[in-house]
């Protein structure tokens, strides 16, 4: 993401106003709340980054694992993909 594009979603988010003044006052706060924006989605791209992956397991450890917890709603830890490249006939 560019940072253009992410100044255009702060405008979207009404977090900034990218529209042009001849007020100097008015212009550093601007540039203070931009520069704000493009750190805050700086350390969003690196907790992305740093984000814990699930794991790719079996599909038969995964219907082992996941047994019985149907109901549990969160992020997955685990995934299976079915069919998968091991099972060839």
């Amino acid at each position: 993401m560019t940072r253009d594009e992410i100044l255009k979603l702060a405008e979207r988010a009404e977090l900034a106003s990218l529209g042009f003044t001849k007020n100097a006052a008015y212009k550093e706060v601007q540039e203070t709340i931009q520069n704000q924006c493009l750190r805050f989605a700086e350390l969003l791209f690196e907790y992305a980054e740093k984000e814990v992956k699930p794991a790719k397991v079996s599909p038969l450890e995964f219907v082992t694992t996941v047994l019985e917890k149907e109901h549990l709603v969160g992020r997955p830890f685990i995934y299976a993909e079915w069919p998968n490249a091991e099972v060839k006939e």
